[in-house]
């Protein structure tokens, strides 16, 4: 039996799609201090009601300014 949709959307951030913060968090597999650190280098939160969103369109934005500074790719 194949375990493949036992977590949907996980690593999956679209352009077009607004996340709350618990939810990209789960997307990436990342933690709070992680998301600091990121908001720290400029991603944008964004309020909407009473809780913050990160935009899909702002992530991919973030991390074509950041690949070079934090992450190294597995094929590099």
């Amino acid at each position: 039996m194949s375990r493949e949709n036992h977590n949907p959307g996980l690593g999956e951030i679209r352009k077009n799609s607004c996340y709350t913060l618990r939810e990209f968090m789960r997307r990436l597999e990342i933690g709070p201090a992680a998301l600091r650190k990121m908001k720290a280098a400029g991603l944008p939160l964004r309020k909407i009601g009473k809780s913050k969103h990160i935009l899909g369109d702002d992530w991919f934005e973030f991390v074509d300014k950041h690949t070079d500074d934090y992450w190294k790719f597995e094929d590099e």
